[in-house]
């Protein structure tokens, strides 16, 4: 038979001694020692016992890790940002090391700007970044894409977490295609 938790299962009596259930959903909690996983369950006529660990289906909700010195430390899945329909594989590499955010490894921007993006006189531009730097600790650089082989006395200024301006200091820039430009956050390697 089949079952959706394990308080769902019949009695285990003498009439269903033998019987293999498949127990669909795991109940309660292992930090409150009532938890039922899911799996296969058979009886013998007076208790179920859980055949194996061939597969475990968890609700994010019940996995959770903890710390083994201080179980105020813990980790928990959230998968409700995964489209329905979807299985999502996380694949380790075969060495220690700490899992980190994107966000935290991503010290490394880049982008161009069009000739179009510089304003004003003299020519200026603002780099925004789409996510911004913790702080300001970053080296921006940067590389004109000109016609006729000209060349810019050009500055990098106002720099902040989240921006900086590229000054080409003058008013004409037909000559220019574009600027390249990077920006590396200090301490990286």
């Amino acid at each position: 038979g089949e079952v959706v938790n394990f308080a769902a299962l019949p009695v285990a009596a003498p009439a269903n001694d033998g019987q293999v259930y498949l127990v669909q959903n795991s109940t309660g909690l292992l930090i409150t020692f009532n938890l039922k996983r899911s799996g296969l369950y058979q009886s013998n006529g007076s208790t179920w016992t859980k055949l194996s660990e061939v597969q475990q289906m968890f609700k994010d909700a019940d996995l959770v890790f903890q710390d083994d010195a201080d179980n105020t430390k813990q980790l928990q899945y959230q998968l409700s940002s995964i489209s329905t329909g979807t299985i999502r594989t996380a694949t380790w590499q075969d060495k220690d090391g700490t899992v980190a955010y994107i966000s935290d490894t991503l010290k490394t921007k880049a982008g161009v700007v069009l000739n179009a993006g510089f304003t004003g006189n003299p020519k200026t531009a603002t780099i925004t970044f789409g996510t911004a730097f913790a702080d300001a600790n970053y080296s921006p650089t940067f590389q004109p894409n000109t016609t006729n082989n000209k060349s810019f006395k050009a500055d990098i200024e106002n720099i902040t977490a989240s921006s900086f301006d590229v000054n080409l200091h003058v008013n004409n820039i037909s000559d220019l295609v574009d600027v390249r430009w990077v920006a590396i956050k200090h301490g990286e390697t």
